[in-house]
């Protein structure tokens, strides 16, 4: 879905002001691999600004430019939201029901084997990271559970 895309221009603008004001009110927001709510991947620097205001910091990593907020960056790539970072000061729910906070046993109850995770075995990973390509969401591990969110997008 290209930032060009009529459809999804009338989808975030129908969402966003709900969004922003369960953003400012610092509410649960949900979340998939496909992006927040009423952000979806995909979206344009304008329609970001429009619920989340100006971002704290702008800062461009070789082609990446992020867009840094309070508690999560929001990454664009070619002037299009590519990737979404969590960092668990934002209270967020997965469409599967994983919040910061849930456990490896729940993370598995809800989405399975990870495609991939650092470290490799599970008994050591208190730390880290579980990646689910096929739902496009990374979850970062501390002292063994959920601490944050990573989306960009599902991957076949």
């Amino acid at each position: 879905m290209s930032k060009d895309d009529p459809s999804l221009a009338r989808m975030v603008e129908s969402t966003s002001e709900q969004l922003r004001q369960r953003y400012l009110n610092k509410e649960e927001l949900s979340i998939s691999g496909h992006g927040f709510e009423g952000l979806p991947l995909g979206s344009s620097i304008e329609q970001a600004h429009a619920i989340f205001g100006k971002p704290s910091k702008i800062t461009k990593y070789s082609d990446d430019i992020y867009h840094i907020y309070d508690g999560f960056k929001l990454v664009f790539q070619d002037e299009v939201l590519g990737i979404i970072f969590l960092e668990g000061r934002i209270p967020a729910v997965t469409d599967r029901g994983i919040r910061e906070g849930a456990t490896h046993k729940q993370l598995e109850s809800a989405y399975g084997e990870p495609s991939s995770q650092y470290p490799s075995d599970k008994k050591y990973a208190s730390s880290g990271w579980w990646s689910y390509d096929q739902h496009g969401i990374l979850f970062n591990i501390s002292g063994g559970c959920v601490s944050g969110f990573d989306i960009w997008g599902p991957k076949s």
